[in-house]
């Protein structure tokens, strides 16, 4: 710590003298007032980051030792084996008996439920392969090892992975995009605000959330009046990315902008953040069994508007919205075409009248009905009440009979057959964390610990294999 001395009185002293500086401008609120309020906040990321731990996404420790997390990571409830191999998302730190005490980026295990190949985690690599320049972040002290995580990861036909970051603590939050080899290095790497869960459409047709940052309030036309949302005038304007397997950026769809040139536009005034008003975090692409269907045809992209509550259907030729859905879910993730007019959502903090909050929940577009999967009076107890306040991911199996729902905030997701809601296997982001240095030593070498999953996804075996 005597070291890091001097720059923790330099950043007592600016606390200071941005505190009596913002007493004088406050009270009437004039210049310097809002460079002085940036100025207290940026001393404060400061602040906190000197004292920021490096613990990955550990979320908490569990009641079993080390030795005994890999037995736990997944269990079967209807049959010796899974019905399909799986990609496990993993981060800094987990899965460190397959692949140190850095971790693996994501595990595919087979049927029999062992590991058939680690993806080893390299981030330092991965942003030593940034090919962008033009994506300006406030980032201070940022570290992308300890202040990145994936959460993101789908598996390209060779067996590369394309992960999406998110970053912790800095402005904008979108952490980029890349592409990794299976043995964890990478091939290219986007530092571009790219942020949630990534659609690989084909290998050449990649979807990525991502934002451009507004410089005015977000003007909403409703009659004769023009509403403004994010008066500090820096919005975050979800994008729609479309990206070739090397990276290129091959098309872009502006979402608020659409929205607001549809009849839907009204719904910003209801956001839950003004200045990330529609917080996009999943992408779609409609199948052929939309077709006939009013408002949805094959090829169309479904997204989900977590702060709005509601999720729209586009044209993608054009990105025109021709439908907006909202119904009894609220902060909802992963919104999935099942098939024709039904989808399937994460539904992070509604509930029917029994069961809930957080649930896997179908939509019929067509009529409207919505039906509770996950949980249900058949759910067993220690199942029936997982909650994921933030995050969350469902994954369709090949069949569409089975669905992956996954829990984020409790490290773990469940499979459950879609024609009762019947749980088939339980998956946990759980493993040895002896050698995470910042977290409580006696603890952490005497039990496992627990961590933010973000992702567990069926798998085809990939070409070749």
């Amino acid at each position: 710590m005597r070291d890091r001395l001097p720059l923790v009185l330099f950043v007592a002293s600016l606390v200071l003298l941005a505190a009596l500086a913002g007493l004088l401008a406050g009270v009437f609120r004039v210049p310097p007032y809002a460079a002085v309020a940036d100025g207290v906040k940026t001393a404060q990321v400061i602040a906190d980051r000197l004292d920021r731990k490096d613990r990955g996404m550990f979320k908490r420790f569990a009641s079993v030792g080390p030795a005994d997390a890999p037995g736990q990571r997944i269990e079967t409830r209807d049959g010796a084996a899974l019905a399909d191999p799986v990609l496990f998302y993993g981060g800094r730190f987990q899965f460190s008996d397959l692949c140190g005490d850095e971790g693996c980026l994501a595990v595919e295990f087979g049927r029999d439920q062992l590991p058939v190949h680690a993806y080893p985690y390299r981030p330092r690599e991965i942003f030593a392969a940034n090919v962008t320049g033009e994506y300006p972040y406030e980032a201070p002290l940022f570290s992308f090892a300890r202040d990145a995580r994936p959460t993101s990861v789908q598996r390209f036909s060779n067996g590369d992975l394309l992960v999406v970051f998110q970053n912790k603590d800095t402005f904008p939050y979108g952490g980029g995009v890349g592409r990794v080899a299976p043995d964890g290095r990478p091939r290219w790497f986007r530092w571009d605000y790219s942020h949630h869960w990534a659609t690989r459409a084909d290998d050449d047709r990649l979807l990525v959330p991502g934002f451009e940052l507004g410089t005015k309030p977000i003007e909403v036309e409703i009659g004769d009046k023009r509403v403004k949302i994010c008066e500090g005038g820096r919005p975050l304007l979800d994008t729609i990315n479309v990206l070739d397997g090397a990276g290129r950026l091959t098309a872009q769809i502006r979402l608020v902008e659409k929205l607001l040139a549809s009849p839907y536009r009204a719904i910003l005034q209801q956001t839950s953040d003004a200045c990330d008003p529609i917080h996009l975090n999943y992408i779609d692409v409609l199948d052929d069994s939309a077709a006939g269907i009013d408002g949805l045809a094959p090829g169309d992209l479904v997204a989900s508007l977590r702060n709005l509550s509601a999720f729209v259907v586009l044209d993608a030729r054009d990105g025109t919205i021709k439908r907006l859905v909202n119904g009894t879910f609220f902060q909802q993730h992963s919104v999935s075409h099942l098939e024709a007019s039904r989808f399937l959502l994460f539904d992070n903090h509604g509930a029917d009248d029994e069961h809930g909050p957080s649930r896997l929940l179908m939509v019929d577009v067509a009529t409207g009905r919505e039906t509770t999967v996950f949980p249900n009076d058949a759910t067993p107890p220690e199942l029936g009440q997982l909650f994921s306040a933030a995050a969350g991911k469902i994954d369709i199996s090949a069949d569409r009979q089975r669905a992956i729902v996954v829990f984020s905030a409790e490290g773990t997701a469940v499979e459950v057959r879609l024609a009762d809601g019947t749980v088939l296997s339980v998956f946990r982001a759980i493993g040895d964390v002896s050698h995470v240095a910042d977290l409580d030593e006696d603890k952490r070498r005497s039990q496992a610990g627990i961590f933010w999953l973000y992702g567990v996804d069926y798998l085809d075996p990939p070409e070749g294999g």
